[in-house]
């Protein structure tokens, strides 16, 4: 045990190392030692103390410094990196001292003029992580500092560090966004009169990198830099030039091409993407790891500074690169409106994706296919299960004037943008069914032209008063309309309600889309059931209050996993199973059930990286179980801008607010889920995080409603018991809180709160978590 005498604090930790020092060295030994001199005593020293730093070690091509504030360790890097990226311009690649920076804060032990502690040990790690160039950060310093400057960290996940034994969040910061947002310029702090004035232009734009470029440079650093400069000169730069760019610059393992037109743009990344399977073009040597590219084409404006291309619509063509498959190309909305006239086969709606840090709105965004399989650890299985198809006809409009067309066509886009980010729909591209919307043919004819089951059509009306939409879902293999919905708006209104007017569109058209999926099933022998059956099944009855039908709806995805490995819907709902049985209390071994859910939820997303169900369970189980709030938010976050639309994501974060105690937020997210599946068949669970986040905002007669309804949807379900109870308490209803206690108890005659403080009790907030503890007691439940 260490001595309390040993003097300790918290500190920003900042630990840099020269990329290839043994390189360097080899080739010129003097000529590096003066470079490295010249970066101790120029670069180093005078800009940690600007920073208000201290340097603790300058030991060769390492170096150790310490702050008492995050935000100046931050600041410091990033002027260091861009400043040692403006000398290395008049230098020769292969003679750069370039620098990898990796920043923690936490604990340290000091010693005189010397420090201790595995803090600094975490930041060393980070470091290693980092690119030539770059800054590594971990996830408490990202927290501190990047509340408001959120464009500037890439989530890394939590990679292994060697020697350090618990989980690190990692990210990435992008040195020049990091400046632009903290209102710096290239290099140094600038006082508000010395900033350039900067001009912004129009621009169609590219950017594209390697899938997996960190992975590979521990492996061989300078292999991997050299043979990436190779590809970018031999390849990637002839291609853009032959396609009319008019720049392409090279920043660390992305690059950045301008072109003279959006279609110019799209050509060259389907060239660069096919040449990319071509082992000839890109390596010379069979043995070594495939090159994988993921590009992102935007249309917007950039700002021109210092030569690097700068502006909010290049950090959303940084994050829409994030949503592209290995081998695949993701276009902005922007993208398309430049080339229409011009076909792209196999294009797929993304979604309408939220960076809600850049933009207050969605960015739309398509998918053109990947030439590559997905690349993982192992690689990943494609899907093969045929899911429901759907095409959305452009709505008739119908009155004396045909002036909301624009009105409609918005609609109907936005329609069928929600229905692909569900991720259990084959939707037909909006443009394929464009002219068949004013069509006579009859809806079968109209399903054997596109390829699909189910059609959905319908018309908007416009009088001086109202307008009104109308839609009605077909099955286009014998014609029954199976919904139907209208909405009337003030005119006035339509573009506040327009968001409304689709999701409730949207609520209408998915589960009756499953339920009539599940009645022809039922007619199937089951030896014929492929995983999308098999699942459908599953989710009939994991929502059963009986605990035999919710035990048998494991067996279903079972099968459907080994049905098709690569079907995302059944693991994401595998998960969700599991996430149940340990709430319930109905696992023989729950520490084992919960890894399980978090392994299963993962790999989900590893085979759908865009699967919202699979990413709000993944946050909802580390939050709920594992009480990691703060990455359970990141993925709960993620699952909304994947898919707004998911009424089940919603929820989750719900819980997850209500668990933190910000509990308005929690009402308002639960109520919203319930707008958009109001007729869900898992309605209890909806009734019950209501009534959680009542209670936890002390509103505990809306808590006592909603799960009296929830309780009288699931008699069994143990969680809404223990809100009832609880919020009968708290109204001092105690009769009542002890017949629901008591009902408890019944159900779980083991229950103790002691236990359940200890394992299932969810709140961070201390305040809700002793008086929930105090009103389970207060009626009668066991200590």
């Amino acid at each position: 045990m260490i001595s309390t005498a040993v003097p300790r604090r918290l500190a920003a930790i900042m630990m840099a190392d020269v990329v290839g020092y043994s390189r360097l060295m080899a080739a010129d030994e003097a000529g590096t030692v003066a470079a490295l001199k010249r970066c101790h005593n120029e670069l180093w020293q005078p800009i940690i103390s600007r920073h208000a730093g201290r340097t603790i070690d300058l030991a060769g091509d390492s170096a150790l410094a310490e702050f008492s504030s995050v935000t100046a360790a931050v600041d410091c890097a990033v002027e260091i990196q861009l400043r040692a990226a403006q000398e290395n311009e008049s230098v020769p690649v292969e003679r750069r001292m370039q620098l990898r920076m990796g920043i923690h804060c936490g604990e340290i032990i000091v010693d005189g003029p010397t420090i201790y502690g595995d803090d600094i040990n975490i930041a060393a790690r980070l470091q290693s992580l980092a690119e030539p160039g770059g800054v590594c950060v971990s996830g408490a310093v990202q927290e501190q500092v990047g509340r408001a400057n959120l464009a500037a960290f890439e989530d890394m996940g939590e990679p292994d560090l060697k020697n350090i034994d618990r989980r690190i969040r990692v990210y990435r910061l992008r040195l020049d966004e990091f400046a632009a947002l903290a209102g710096r310029d290239r290099g140094r702090i600038a006082p508000p009169g010395e900033r350039p004035s900067v001009i912004a232009r129009p621009a169609a734009f590219a950017l594209v990198d390697i899938i997996g470029y960190s992975a590979m440079l521990p492996e061989d650093e300078e292999g991997t830099d050299k043979r990436w400069l190779t590809i970018v000169d031999s390849l990637v730069e002839p291609l853009a030039r032959d396609h009319g760019a008019r720049f392409v610059k090279l920043a660390g393992d992305d690059v950045f091409a301008e072109f003279e037109t959006a279609l110019d743009a799209v050509h060259w990344g389907q060239q660069l993407q096919a040449a990319s399977t071509e082992p000839s073009r890109i390596t010379d040597d069979p043995t070594r790891r495939p090159i994988a590219f993921r590009i992102a084409i935007h249309v917007g404006m950039i700002i021109d500074a210092d030569d690097i291309p700068q502006g909010d619509d290049v950090r959303i063509a940084a994050c829409l690169k994030e949503h592209a498959q290995p081998g695949g190309i993701v276009l902005s909305g922007a993208v398309l409106r430049e080339i229409r006239g011009h076909t792209l086969n196999n294009l797929r709606s993304v979604g309408h994706l939220r960076f809600e840090h850049i933009l207050p709105h969605a960015v739309e965004a398509y998918e053109l296919p990947s030439h590559l399989p997905l690349l993982s650890a192992t690689t990943a299985p494609h899907a093969t299960t045929p899911l429901p198809s759907i095409a959305v006809l452009p709505l008739q409009c119908l009155g004396p004037s045909t002036a909301h067309q624009y009105l409609a066509e918005g609609i109907i886009e936005d329609i069928v943008v929600s229905l692909a980010s569900l991720r259990e729909l084959f939707v037909v591209a909006r443009s394929s069914a464009l002219g068949l919307g004013q069509s006579n043919l009859d809806v079968a004819e109209i399903g054997r032209m596109l390829g699909v089951r189910y059609i959905a059509r319908g018309s908007l009306r416009y009088s001086a008063k109202t307008l009104r939409i109308a839609i009605q879902l077909l099955d286009s293999h014998t014609g029954e309309s199976l919904w139907g919905d209208a909405v009337e708006v003030q005119p006035d209104e339509v573009f506040d309600l327009q968001e409304r007017i689709v999701e409730r569109i949207v609520a209408g058209i998915a589960p009756h889309v499953r339920s009539r999926e599940l009645r022809e099933i039922r007619r199937r022998r089951p030896e014929n059931y492929t995983a999308y059956d098999c699942t459908l099944k599953a989710l009939a009855l994991i929502d059963s209050p009986q605990r035999e039908s919710f035990m048998a709806a494991q067996g279903y995805l079972t099968r459907a996993m080994e049905l098709d490995p690569g079907f995302a819907m059944p693991v994401a709902w595998a998960a969700r199973w599991q996430s149940l049985l340990v709430g319930q209390r109905w696992s023989k071994a729950p520490s084992d059930d919960a890894r399980l859910a978090l392994d299963l939820a993962s790999r989900a997303i590893d085979l759908d990286h865009q699967n919202s169900l699979a990413l709000a369970t993944y946050g909802h189980l580390k939050s709920f179980l594992y009480h990691d709030y703060d990455v359970g938010l990141v993925y709960l976050d993620r699952a909304l801008t994947s898919c707004p639309n998911n009424a089940l994501a919603w929820l989750l974060s719900s819980a997850t607010l209500s668990y933190i105690g910000e509990c308005e937020k929690a009402v308002q997210n639960a109520e919203h889920a319930l707008r958009l599946s109001p007729l869900d068949r898992g309605a209890f669970y909806f009734h019950m995080i209501l009534a959680l986040a009542n209670y936890a905002s002390e509103d505990y007669e809306a808590g006592v409603k909603w799960a009296r309804l929830a309780l009288a949807e699931n008699p069994s379900y143990m969680s809404t018991l223990k809100i009832l109870t609880a919020s009968l308490s708290a109204l001092h209803r105690m009769d009542e809180a002890k017949q629901t206690a008591a009902q408890l108890l019944a159900l779980d005659p083991d229950f103790s709160l002691s236990e359940f403080e200890r394992t299932l009790q969810p709140f961070r907030k201390v305040e809700i978590k002793t008086r929930y503890i105090q009103h389970l007691g207060h009626a009668g439940l066991p200590r």
